[in-house]
Protein backbone atom coordinates (compact mmCIF):
# COMPACT_ATOMS: atom_id res chain seq x y z
CA UNK A 1 0.00 0.00 0.00
CA UNK A 2 1.37 3.72 -0.82
CA UNK A 3 -0.78 5.60 0.91
CA UNK A 4 1.57 8.37 2.64
CA UNK A 5 1.42 8.43 6.28
CA UNK A 6 -2.41 7.00 6.13
CA UNK A 7 -2.40 4.21 8.78
CA UNK A 8 -3.84 1.23 7.41
CA UNK A 9 -6.36 -0.25 9.26
CA UNK A 10 -7.70 -3.16 7.05
CA UNK A 11 -6.70 -4.40 3.82
CA UNK A 12 -8.63 -7.58 2.70
CA UNK A 13 -6.37 -10.22 0.76
CA UNK A 14 -8.92 -11.37 -2.40
CA UNK A 15 -7.08 -15.08 -2.10
CA UNK A 16 -6.92 -17.44 -5.03
CA UNK A 17 -10.09 -16.89 -6.99
CA UNK A 18 -8.76 -15.85 -10.44
CA UNK A 19 -6.58 -18.67 -12.82
CA UNK A 20 -2.73 -17.50 -13.48
CA UNK A 21 -0.43 -15.55 -11.45
CA UNK A 22 -0.30 -11.43 -12.15
CA UNK A 23 0.28 -8.29 -10.24
CA UNK A 24 -2.06 -5.79 -10.11
CA UNK A 25 -1.93 -1.76 -9.10
CA UNK A 26 -5.23 -0.40 -8.22
CA UNK A 27 -5.72 3.77 -7.77
CA UNK A 28 -8.03 4.36 -4.80
CA UNK A 29 -9.25 7.18 -3.29
CA UNK A 30 -9.82 7.52 0.34
CA UNK A 31 -11.59 10.10 1.81
CA UNK A 32 -10.95 11.43 5.28
CA UNK A 33 -12.92 8.77 7.08
CA UNK A 34 -10.81 6.26 5.89
CA UNK A 35 -13.54 4.99 3.52
CA UNK A 36 -12.02 3.76 -0.31
CA UNK A 37 -14.40 5.68 -2.35
CA UNK A 38 -12.78 4.72 -5.62
CA UNK A 39 -10.43 1.81 -6.92
CA UNK A 40 -9.26 1.63 -10.21
CA UNK A 41 -6.92 -0.60 -11.87
CA UNK A 42 -3.61 0.36 -13.39
CA UNK A 43 -2.78 -1.58 -16.59
CA UNK A 44 0.32 0.47 -17.62
CA UNK A 45 1.83 -0.67 -14.04
CA UNK A 46 0.08 -4.07 -13.78
CA UNK A 47 2.19 -7.16 -15.35
CA UNK A 48 0.22 -10.38 -16.41
CA UNK A 49 -2.55 -8.93 -15.14
CA UNK A 50 -6.38 -10.87 -16.25
CA UNK A 51 -9.68 -8.84 -16.03
CA UNK A 52 -10.40 -11.31 -13.31
CA UNK A 53 -7.85 -10.11 -11.13
CA UNK A 54 -8.45 -6.28 -11.85
CA UNK A 55 -11.97 -7.12 -11.18
CA UNK A 56 -11.55 -9.23 -7.54
CA UNK A 57 -8.77 -6.44 -6.46
CA UNK A 58 -10.90 -3.17 -7.63
CA UNK A 59 -13.66 -5.02 -5.48
CA UNK A 60 -11.11 -5.90 -2.66
CA UNK A 61 -9.60 -2.29 -2.26
CA UNK A 62 -12.70 -1.21 -2.18
CA UNK A 63 -13.02 -2.98 1.39
CA UNK A 64 -10.14 -1.55 2.65
CA UNK A 65 -10.20 0.63 5.31
CA UNK A 66 -7.62 3.71 6.64
CA UNK A 67 -7.28 6.08 9.79
CA UNK A 68 -8.86 9.25 10.28
CA UNK A 69 -7.42 11.86 8.78
CA UNK A 70 -8.79 15.53 9.90
CA UNK A 71 -6.97 17.99 7.93
CA UNK A 72 -7.28 17.80 3.56
CA UNK A 73 -9.94 16.14 1.60
CA UNK A 74 -9.62 12.67 -0.61
CA UNK A 75 -6.24 11.23 -0.58
CA UNK A 76 -4.87 9.12 -3.58
CA UNK A 77 -2.62 5.86 -3.00
CA UNK A 78 -1.90 2.82 -4.81
CA UNK A 79 -2.80 -0.86 -3.43
CA UNK A 80 -0.39 -3.47 -4.85
CA UNK A 81 -1.76 -7.12 -5.16
CA UNK A 82 0.01 -9.83 -6.47
CA UNK A 83 -1.63 -13.47 -7.63
CA UNK A 84 -0.48 -16.54 -7.32
CA UNK A 85 -1.67 -19.28 -9.52
CA UNK A 86 -2.30 -21.96 -7.78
Amino acid sequence: VDLGSRKELSVPKPGYLCPGSGKVVIKIKVDKSGKVIEANPIPSMSRNATQCMYRVASKYAKKSRFGYQSTGGVQEGKIYYTFVGQ
